[in-house]
């Protein structure tokens, strides 16, 4: 794949970081190398107009498809996931050659942070689950949120009044609990309880349902967009669903399935698509 960023926007990098992970992995599987483009740069006249994202060619082929990128991310909040994914995945860089063991850390909380904050709560943590984690075996857990708040006062906590040994208030922080399920190579990520997994299919339904709202760019754009496309020569028209939420492509399958397929009748398949963890799955097609 020829890989070529043309936009410094947030919306342009986070299109471009898809359709790279989009790419690398459906290379793999087809064996076929595509030289991909924004449409723009193939079409100027569109520059200013109703277009589709991205324009794909296998190599040494005219024929080519066309891609369109669409955000799916809960709507009325931003998810914390994301957020917390990447935290980890610092920490787990930092104690690289440190640590050893695979973790997840369950109860994570919606947490609005500035840069500062952000950079200070990254230089914290490592040093907590590094003394916290060392003497762990597989199958335990340990908490962390006591050692999170002495460190970082701005921590979620909530105010309590403990009676010795005199009336007194106290802030209790919000709990968060480190698990160690492996004794293998090292890696640190957000885990989800079972009632965090309940939530994640809702408020994945939740997303999917809110690409139909006609008052959104969503799939009708999408179909719009990629109707276009069809009518300048693509082969394949293809959408591909920009994940911000934690990875359940079968409810967002599910959901899709239910949908009256009118609404997409310019696309031949949809893909989930989750950049920050390299994955990517078919959640639709148009029937044959």
């Amino acid at each position: 794949m020829k890989k070529r960023d043309t936009g410094q926007s947030k919306k342009d990098r986070a299109e471009n970081a898809c359709i790279r992970c989009f790419f690398d992995w459906y290379t793999r599987i087809s064996g076929t190398v595509y030289s991909v483009e924004r449409t723009e740069h193939v079409f100027p006249e569109l520059a200013d107009s109703l277009r589709w994202d991205f324009i794909a060619t296998p190599r040494d082929e005219r024929e080519w498809c066309a891609l369109e990128v669409k955000s799916l991310i809960r709507p009325k909040a931003k998810v914390e996931l994301v957020h917390w994914t990447k935290m980890f995945a610092a920490v787990t860089r930092q104690l690289s050659g440190l640590l050893q063991g695979e973790y997840l850390v369950v109860g994570t909380p919606s947490l609005w942070l500035n840069r500062n904050e952000n950079r200070k709560l990254k230089k914290i943590l490592p040093r907590i689950v590094l003394t916290k984690a060392k003497n762990m075996n597989k199958g335990s857990s340990v908490k962390l949120g006591a050692e999170i708040l002495a460190k970082f006062p701005i921590w979620l906590s909530r105010l309590d009044v403990e009676m010795r040994p005199q009336p007194h208030l106290v802030k209790i922080p919000h709990e968060i609990e480190l698990f160690k399920i492996s004794d293998r190579g090292l890696s640190i990520e957000p885990g989800m309880s079972p009632v965090d997994i309940f939530n994640v299919s809702g408020a994945l339904e939740e997303a999917t349902n809110a690409l139909f709202d006609p008052a959104k760019e969503g799939i009708l754009k999408a179909n719009e967009q990629l109707g276009l496309a069809r009518v300048k020569g693509a082969k394949k028209t293809i959408l591909l669903l920009d994940c911000h939420l934690p990875w359940d492509p079968n409810s967002v399958k599910r959901t899709l399935a239910s949908k009256d397929h009118s609404y997409m009748s310019n696309i031949d398949e949809i893909f989930l698509v989750q950049a920050s963890d390299h994955r990517v799955s078919k959640v639709w097609w148009a029937a044959s």
